[in-house]
């Protein structure tokens, strides 16, 4: 989902050689959290007998409902929703980090530097609007046609498209998961573009701790404001829209810009030790694995969540090694990592339809988490490989060579 395939391509805006490998293996990371979430989702419901705890804010899976050993053998996978906030958080980082890069060179070169709005906008609009217009386009044809099929009219929801264009689908409950449900997390990230303009001026006039502070206020009065609305809502469709309000998730996307700016200023946020901040993941994993008593509990369990992916990416891009063969192997998926995040979750059903009816291995919810897991990751690898050469590069080259018409 996140909107940048690599930090060279950003630095580049900026003519400075800079490249974190790190983000990529990050993104990869946060890519595979959230296919195997949503083919663990559509597994076990395939079997039947699958029940978690879903608790809004925070719309993260926090432990399963019946103690199976394929469950438990799989267990952080019940997180991989929250890969998304890694995307969110690793966001922040990239374009703040881009605008920062732009005020250097401002000041090496004697000038003062300016905000450009409109260029921004349009920078990042070349980035993810392309991809995932002909995504969206494809997806939602498929589906009246297939609805046409069966009787109906296949224009009838045209509205829900234009919403999924307009990037405002996740504002209503209706819409906030239609056609494709991993588009919401989109629309809230272009949202996040909308809004980064009031953060970078907080920030410039009053220093990020207090932008980020800021933006933490705004987190927790919004999910109070939700809990109380919430407390007599039965729809779930409502509560989903609700709980992932923009401006309750928008201190994720700070957090990664607070790690930029420390970055950028050539120290890091805190040293914390590999062993340390292992033994921390280890207790966050242990305290999400209980049920929250009530929903304060469960919105203090999400606000977790990017402080440690915060924690992390600090910690981790500090690394001067370069990387080791794991992480080669993730570093091409985290740089596809958009458009297989644009795809995947239409066609994980029917690739694991495929695996069930064509493959010699038994229906075994632990054989489609491994195996099955293996060849399906591989084939959205392979599609979503063609979509980022020839469908995000091109559209990116394209809006470089307009931006540098425009500015003459």
């Amino acid at each position: 989902m996140n909107s940048d395939p690599t930090t060279q391509m950003q630095a580049k805006e900026n003519s400075t050689p800079v490249h974190l490998w790190q983000l990529d293996v990050l993104r990869g990371i946060a890519i595979l959290m959230v296919v195997l979430y949503h083919l663990q989702g559509i597994s076990y419901r395939s079997f039947g007998n699958f029940d978690l705890y879903d608790v809004k804010p925070g719309g993260h899976f926090i432990t399963p409902s019946i103690p199976e050993f394929t469950l438990w053998a799989t267990y952080p996978i019940y997180y991989g929703q929250s890969g998304v906030v890694l995307f969110f958080v690793l966001s922040g980082f990239c374009i703040h980090y881009s605008i920062l890069l732009s005020q250097k060179k401002a000041a090496e070169n004697g000038t003062s530097f300016r905000f450009a709005f409109i260029p921004y906008l349009l920078r990042r609009a070349w980035r993810i609007l392309p991809a995932y217009l002909i995504t969206l386009t494809i997806i939602f044809a498929y589906q009246r046609w297939q609805a046409h099929l069966q009787g109906e009219k296949f224009f009838i929801g045209i509205k829900d498209y234009i919403l999924h264009v307009l990037m405002l689908h996740n504002l209503r409950p209706n819409t906030f998961q239609s056609i494709n449900p991993s588009f919401w997390s989109l629309a809230v990230e272009w949202q996040f573009y909308l809004i980064y303009p009031a953060f970078l001026f907080f920030t410039i006039r009053f220093g990020v701790m207090i932008s980020l502070a800021c933006s933490v206020i705004v987190s927790i009065v919004c999910q109070i404001a939700v809990l109380q609305m919430t407390q007599q809502v039965t729809d779930d469709k409502i509560i989903s829209c609700w709980s992932q309000f923009p401006l309750i998730t928008w201190f994720h996307w700070c957090l990664g810009a607070f790690v930029a700016e420390y970055w950028h200023k050539g120290r890091p946020l805190c040293r914390i030790p590999g062993s340390v901040l292992l033994m921390l993941w280890v207790i966050m994993l242990g305290i999400a694995a209980h049920k929250p008593l009530n929903l304060f509990d469960a919105s203090i369990v999400s606000m977790l969540w990017p402080v440690m992916f915060t924690l992390t990416l600090q910690a981790y891009i500090q690394i001067k090694r370069s990387p080791n063969f794991i992480e080669r192997l993730i570093t091409p998926i985290g740089l596809c990592s958009y458009s297989m995040y644009l795809i995947h979750q239409p066609i994980l059903k029917p690739m694991l339809d495929f695996v069930h009816q064509h493959s010699l291995l038994p229906d075994r919810r632990s054989i489609d988490m491994s195996v099955g897991a293996v060849v399906i990751v591989g084939v959205l690898f392979a599609i979503s490989w063609f979509g980022f050469k020839f469908v995000e590069t091109p559209f990116i080259k394209i809006g470089r060579s307009f931006e540098k018409k425009r500015s003459r």
